[in-house]
C-alpha cells in the first residue's frame, strides 16, 4: 500500500497508475486465460463470435479507464478525501462489506439510469461488446468511468469524514470487484450449477446473468447480486434454465432467440 495513501502528487498519481495498470492486466489475462481453458470451454456462454474489431475497441476503453482511475483516485487521496486512519481486522472487514452494499445500490440506480434515452449515448461504447470478453468490464466511455470510479470512493469519503476508513479493507474490496468486473465478463461460466438456483442467488449470481443484460440491452441491472433486480421487477425470469443448458456444455447459438421471452417490467433503455 506504500504510495497509494501517502507520498507527493506525482507519487500517488504513479502509485494507483501502477496498481490499475498491473490489476487490469492480471485479471484480465486470467480471464482470457480461463475462457480458452478446458473448463471454459466447456462451458462457453454464447457460441458465436465477437464482432470484428471488438478487442481492440474494448483494449482503448480499458486504457482510458487505468488513466482516468488513476487520476480520480490520486487526486481523492491528495485532497484527503479518502484517508484510511484505521487498522486492524474488523475495521477492515467493515470498511469491505459498507463499500460492498454501497457500491452495489449506486451501481443499479447509475446503471439504470445509462439505459435511459437521455443517458445511452454514454453507455453505448460499453455494449458495442454484445458477446462479452474480459476486456468488456472496463471498457466505458469517459463520462461512464467517472461515475463508476467516483461512485466507487462515495463509502470511502464518507468513512474518512468519520474517521472510519481501513486502507486493507477498501483495497481489497476495489481488487475484487475489479476481478468480479473483468473475469466476470469471461464468455465462459465459472460458477457452479447451485448458483442458478434463485434461492441462492441473491448475493451472487452466476456469469450468464450479466451476460444476458449484454445480449438484451436491458434488464438486470445489478453489479454482483440479483437483489434489487428481483426486488424492481428487472430481472429476466428464464435465466435459471439457461444457466443449467450451458453449465451442461450447451452454450448458446444465436442472440435473436433472447429479445422476446419473459421481458421484465422496466421502461429503461
Amino acid at each position: 500500500m506504500l504510495g497509494l495513501f501517502s507520498g507527493s502528487a506525482a507519487t500517488l498519481a504513479l502509485s494507483w497508475a501502477l496498481y490499475f495498470l498491473v490489476t487490469t492486466a492480471l485479471f484480465v489475462a486470467f480471464g482470457f486465460a480461463f475462457e480458452r481453458s478446458p473448463f471454459g470451454r466447456a462451458r462457453q456462454i454464447f457460441a458465436l463470435p465477437r464482432k470484428a474489431g471488438q478487442l481492440g475497441h474494448e483494449a482503448l476503453g480499458n486504457a482510458r479507464f487505468i488513466a482516468l482511475g488513476a487520476g480520480v483516485f490520486s487526486l481523492a487521496v491528495a485532497r484527503g478525501w479518502v484517508h484510511p486512519t484505521r487498522a486492524g481486522l474488523w475495521p477492515g472487514v467493515v470498511t469491505f462489506l459498507l463499500c460492498f452494499v454501497g457500491f452495489e445500490l449506486y451501481f443499479y440506480g447509475f446503471h439504470r439510469a445509462l439505459h435511459t434515452r437521455a443517458l445511452w449515448r454514454f453507455h453505448r461504447w460499453h455494449h458495442h461488446s454484445v458477446v462479452t470478453s474480459p476486456l468488456s468490464g472496463q471498457s466505458l466511455s469517459t463520462v461512464e468511468a467517472l461515475g463508476w470510479l467516483v461512485g466507487s470512493l462515495l463509502v470511502p469519503m464518507a468513512l474518512s469524514r468519520v474517521g472510519a476508513l481501513s486502507a486493507a479493507g477498501f483495497l481489497t474490496y476495489f481488487t475484487f470487484n475489479a476481478w468480479a468486473n473483468i473475469v466476470g465478463h469471461s464468455n465462459a461460466e465459472a460458477m457452479p450449477r447451485d448458483a442458478g438456483l434463485r434461492a441462492k442467488s441473491w448475493f451472487v449470481h452466476p456469469y450468464l446473468f450479466h451476460t444476458l443484460h449484454h445480449a438484451r440491452s436491458k434488464g438486470h441491472y445489478g453489479l454482483g447480486t440479483t437483489v434489487l433486480d428481483r426486488a424492481l421487477g428487472t430481472e429476466w425470469a428464464e435465466w435459471p434454465s439457461l444457466h443449467i443448458e450451458v453449465i451442461e456444455g450447451r452454450p448458446l447459438a444465436s442472440l435473436p432467440s433472447l429479445t422476446l421471452a419473459h421481458r421484465p417490467r422496466d421502461t429503461g433503455g
